[in-house]
């Protein structure tokens, strides 16, 4: 299966490196300078000094950053407020982050209070209220507060989307979808699925190395099964792959954007990263829109989905942030 962030002043002293972090509103960026990490605006400009051994994006006003190996958060203003000591951490969501320490998952809250002390041997982030952990070799749900709701009795499970979960009582059932409660909304019967619902819709197939297609929330059929792969609606539109090459279906499954693409990824804020299908397989990625025009062309060897209006790229070996309009904002011209 293809798994498949009122402005203040930024006054001149804020937008040097060498200064003190400017507090501002709006989405922040991370920025990589002399091998430390930091933060930018949407215009380019440094808005939280680059000094952490590496930083995460923002999530729910906090963001992950690491020193001498170990993790904790930030606020909106680049001071701590979980100091570094966990082996990992993941992004807020739902009000509650994702922590490992010691091998054992927990969760904190924003102000770093331990909500689920770390004791579980796996967990996944919360979602729709409830966040999948794994007890004793099998995955039940707990609730924002740590209470148990769904009792442990699944060997694979994912995150809530839509009102439902993947989830697999054993290894020979194959996959279905749970509700709330626990029941069963779509029998086991999938070999495999993407693992969410998204727009309605859920990527599965029926057997190894089967044909792929999409099913409603009732488990009816609702794009026929004829791909080799397919991805998460975005948008309105899915990645799907036929004869290796990648275009984009519409929730009735007709072909909008044809496949022509050697790798494609998902529609964000209008736009797509797609990536050119040469024969030496060293395409460059460039962006289309949803009628499949190529509105900024293949020239980068990596691009990101785009973001709060920006989307990070390495063109030329060089990572960057562009606009819709695939003008560089970072770093910025000299």
């Amino acid at each position: 299966m293809r798994p498949l962030q009122t402005a203040c002043l930024l006054l001149a002293s804020c937008a040097a490196w060498s200064s003190a972090p400017c507090a501002s509103e709006g989405p922040r960026f991370v920025v990589h300078v002399d091998g430390k990490h930091g933060y930018m605006d949407r215009e380019g400009r440094i808005v939280l000094t680059p000094q952490w051994e590496w930083a995460g994006d923002f999530a729910e006003g906090r963001a992950a950053f690491r020193e001498n190996g170990l993790f904790g958060f930030l606020n909106e203003e680049g001071k701590p407020v979980v100091v570094p000591k966990y082996d990992w951490v993941g992004k807020f969501s739902e009000g509650r982050a994702l922590v490992c320490q010691g091998g054992r998952y927990g969760f904190l809250d924003r102000d770093g209070t331990e909500i689920v002390p770390p004791r579980y041997a796996n967990a996944l982030p919360y979602s729709e209220g409830l966040a999948a952990v794994l007890e004793e070799k099998l995955w039940g749900f707990i609730d924002i507060e740590g209470r148990q709701v769904i009792k442990p009795r699944f060997h694979q499970a994912a995150p809530f989307s839509e009102g439902v979960a993947l989830a697999s009582s054993n290894s020979k059932t194959g996959f279905g979808f749970i509700n709330k409660k626990g029941e069963w909304a779509i029998p086991e019967r999938f070999y495999g699925t993407i693992p969410a619902f998204s727009e309605g819709y859920a990527g599965v197939n029926y057997k190894y190395a089967g044909p792929w297609g999409f099913v409603n929330a009732k488990g009816e059929e609702s794009v026929s099964a004829l791909f080799e792969a397919v991805q998460s609606f975005s948008e309105g539109l899915a990645v799907v792959r036929s004869n290796y090459l990648e275009g984009y279906v519409n929730h009735s499954g007709n072909l909008v954007i044809s496949l022509r693409f050697e790798q494609a990824a998902p529609f964000r804020e209008g736009l797509a990263a797609v990536k050119e299908n040469l024969r030496d397989r060293k395409g460059l990625w460039g962006y289309v829109d949803k009628s499949g025009r190529l509105v900024i062309p293949h020239r980068f060897g990596f691009a990101a989905p785009f973001r709060d209006g920006l989307a990070s790229v390495i063109e030329a070996g060089t990572t960057q942030y562009i606009t819709s309009e695939g003008k560089v904002v970072w770093p910025a011209s000299k």
